[in-house]
């Protein structure tokens, strides 16, 4: 991805990018990391349930305008995890990550990782706990920001990979496209 280019809804988000990216979001201040995380982990739940969604491109990109009904990064998760797009695991360390994000974003002074409502929501993250063993790997485990960002590197490597999955199941479809399905099982034209 050039520098500084858009990612186009329903482009796929390489290894490469995400490197970049977090690449960037360790560079920043804790605000710049947590705000950066957030735009990117929203940015993927746009692309999956855009992948997900008919071969309408006016219409999706009315339902993703932030005005309109999937406008925000709550109710793209909601609709990924109530779709069975996203797990609960993933659902659960999406609300954190954006309730930290949100608290950054509108929070004017002083917020870091150290404070102790930001701390306590990322020693609540689920995903990539298996690397914050103190015994194995003893700086994730002291380093806050970097529990942080490691979580959501995991969130954003199984994003991609649910991305995946929805491109392998044959992605957007139109909707002649997906047979009608009576009661009893018997698929009708």
């Amino acid at each position: 991805m050039a520098k500084g280019k858009l990612l186009r809804r329903w482009e796929k988000i390489s290894a490469e990018q995400q490197r970049a990216y977090l690449e960037e979001a360790n560079r920043n201040t804790d605000r710049g990391t947590a705000i950066l995380v957030g735009a990117y982990l929203d940015t993927q739940l746009e692309v999956l349930l855009s992948s997900f969604m008919i071969a309408d491109a006016p219409l999706v990109d009315r339902l993703f305008n932030p005005t309109q009904p999937l406008g925000s990064f709550g109710a793209r998760m909601m609709l990924a995890y109530g779709l069975g797009l996203i797990s609960e695991v993933e659902h659960h360390d999406l609300k954190i990550i954006q309730s930290i994000r949100n608290d950054f974003a509108h929070d004017l002074h002083g917020l870091t990782f150290q404070n102790d409502s930001i701390t306590s929501r990322i020693e609540n993250l689920t995903v990539g706990q298996e690397v914050w063993d103190l015994e194995n790997y003893p700086r994730v485990y002291r380093d806050i920001k970097l529990r942080f960002t490691t979580a959501s590197s995991r969130l954003m490597y199984l994003l991609n990979q649910r991305i995946n999955d929805v491109s392998e199941r044959g992605g957007r479809q139109s909707p002649e496209h997906r047979p009608f399905v009576r009661s009893g099982g018997n698929a009708s034209s």
